[in-house]
């Protein structure tokens, strides 16, 4: 297994055979998502672990998010509270 990141289009990426592999996320599952992410258990503790490691390691060293693959904003929601 490698390590080593391959660059695409300027971009380090740790799964190069899985780049190309995804066409789409279907737009009409974002409003279902967005009404399950506040009520569940699994993105509400995903995020309470997502928050204690920026805190434990980034929070002195950046200022900014930069999530991509967003979705809903749902975990950019859980960071705010980082805001400078």
């Amino acid at each position: 297994m490698n390590t080593e990141p391959v660059i695409i289009e300027g971009i380090k990426c740790y799964a190069p055979e899985l780049a190309f592999q995804n066409e789409y996320f279907d737009e009409s599952s974002f409003k279902k998502l967005y009404e399950l992410e506040e009520k569940n258990f699994w993105f509400r503790s995903r995020n309470k672990i997502i928050q204690i490691l920026v805190k434990k390691y980034f929070l002195n060293s950046i200022g900014n998010f930069l999530e991509i693959g967003c979705g809903t904003g749902y975990v950019l929601k859980g960071l705010e509270k980082f805001k400078n």
